[in-house]
């Protein structure tokens, strides 16, 4: 009788990884034949010029100082909110590895799938809101002596921040602390200017 229920028990067992291997071959199965699934497409910000271009001269403190559209797409499972940072990488704030503060937006509703050409200053409709080194407005490069380089970053999050409008600096630093721990997406997009008395050539599309 113990026999006979080793027997049962082995054959079981048998039948069950001969099963395992079965699926694991078959179309959509873990052990390949083309069952492998395709890579998510990536949370991706985008403007109305190349990523690594020249800024528009209407979007910079020698044309109409319009702050630039920007769309995003493939947003993350679960966002609540998105922050956004316009930072110029070619200036140090007062010695220290902090750039100037162009632009900062933060609680941009998750239902969002960009920002329009020429925000107002203030809030924004929605709830979010808005601040750089010159108060609750988009502060446009001038690029000065120099070209400089201007990096954007957007920010999926999967909760919104409960912070007010305050002193720039310190109101982007109350964000960045509170946002940490919820990042779910991120996307990086770079632009280039420089004064207008200076032949500025592109950078090409990467």
């Amino acid at each position: 009788m113990r026999s006979l229920r080793l027997l049962t028990v082995l054959t079981v067992m048998l039948v069950l990884a001969i099963a395992i291997r079965i699926a694991a071959q078959a179309p959509g199965g873990q052990g390949g034949g083309g069952g492998a699934r395709p890579a998510a497409a990536p949370f991706t910000m985008t403007m109305g010029f190349p990523d690594g271009a020249q800024l528009p001269q209407k979007n910079s403190a020698l044309g109409a100082m319009l702050s630039p559209a920007i769309n995003w797409t493939n947003v993350p499972k679960g966002t609540m909110s998105f922050v956004l940072s316009m930072d110029d990488n070619d200036f140090s704030r007062n010695k220290t590895t902090e750039g100037m503060l162009h632009w900062f937006v933060w609680n941009i509703p998750g239902t969002a799938t960009g920002l329009p050409e020429g925000l107002p200053m203030g809030p924004l409709q929605g709830g979010g809101s808005q601040i750089s080194a010159s108060g609750q407005l988009y502060r446009a490069p001038a690029g000065p002596g120099r070209q400089h380089h201007y990096v954007f970053w957007l920010l999926a999050l999967d909760t919104t921040v409960d912070v007010q409008p305050g002193e720039p600096f310190e109101t982007r630093a109350a964000v960045m602390k509170a946002l940490e721990g919820h990042v779910v997406g991120r996307s990086t997009y770079v632009t280039v200017f420089g004064p207008n008395d200076v032949q500025v050539a592109p950078v090409p599309a990467r």
